[in-house]
C-alpha cells in the first residue's frame, strides 16, 4: 500500500513537473510572440512612415516635373524650338496685318578651337572665360514695315510671349517709299537648352 501512495505521489510529481514546464514553455512561447508582434508592429508602423515619406516624395517629383515643364515652355530644348518661335511671331505679324515681314539668324561665334591663335587674342582678354552655362542665347534680327502703333503692340506681343525673348536692338528707319510705314529691325535674343543639358 504504502508502495502505491508512493508510486502515486511520484507520479503526481512528474505530473507536476510537465505541467509546470508546459507552463514555463507557453509562458516563454507568449513572450517570443509578444516581442514578435512588437517588432512586426515597429516594422509596420516603420513603413507607414516610409509610405508618407513616399507619398511625399511622389508629391515633391510631380511638383518639379511641372516647373520643369514650364522652364522647358519658357527655355525649350534644341534649336528646332527657334523655327517654332519663328512661325509663331509670323503668325503674329499675319494676324496683324504687317507686311514684308523677313527674319535673318545671327550667325554664332565660333568655338574657340576654329579661331586662330591671333583672333582669339584680337578678340577677347586672356583673363576673360567664355559663359558655357546650360542656357544658350540665339539672336535673330525681325524686319518688317509698320507703322508706330503696329511696331508697339508688336513689341508687346513679343515679350507676353510665353518663351523668353528680349529685345536686345530696336531700329526704325523712314523711307520714303513706304511712307506712312516705317522700316523696322528688331534684333532678338531667344534662348534654348544645350543639348548635352537635354540629355542629363
Amino acid at each position: 500500500m504504502r508502495r502505491f501512495f508512493l508510486s502515486i505521489r511520484f507520479i503526481l510529481l512528474l505530473i507536476t513537473v510537465f505541467l509546470l514546464v508546459g507552463f514555463i514553455y507557453q509562458i516563454t512561447k507568449v513572450n517570443a510572440l509578444r516581442k514578435e508582434l512588437k517588432e512586426k508592429k515597429e516594422y509596420l508602423t516603420e513603413l507607414r512612415g516610409v509610405k508618407r515619406k513616399s507619398k511625399k516624395i511622389e508629391r515633391e517629383i510631380e511638383k518639379y516635373k511641372l516647373k520643369e515643364e514650364e522652364v522647358l515652355r519658357k527655355i525649350p530644348k534644341g534649336k528646332e524650338s527657334i523655327l517654332l518661335l519663328v512661325r509663331e511671331l509670323a503668325s503674329i505679324a499675319d494676324a496683324m496685318m504687317i507686311k514684308n515681314i523677313t527674319f535673318e539668324m545671327t550667325p554664332e561665334k565660333k568655338a574657340e578651337s576654329e579661331e586662330s591663335p591671333i583672333m582669339r587674342k584680337r578678340s577677347r582678354p586672356a583673363n576673360k572665360k567664355e559663359a558655357t552655362g546650360p542656357i544658350k542665347p540665339h539672336d535673330f534680327k525681325v524686319s518688317f514695315n509698320a507703322g508706330y502703333k503696329e511696331t508697339v503692340e508688336f513689341i508687346k506681343r513679343v515679350i507676353n510671349l510665353e518663351r523668353v525673348v528680349s529685345v536686345k536692338n530696336l531700329e526704325i528707319e523712314r523711307k520714303d517709299e513706304i511712307l506712312p510705314l516705317q522700316k523696322v529691325t528688331l534684333t532678338l535674343t531667344t534662348y534654348t537648352l544645350r543639348e548635352d543639358t537635354a540629355e542629363e
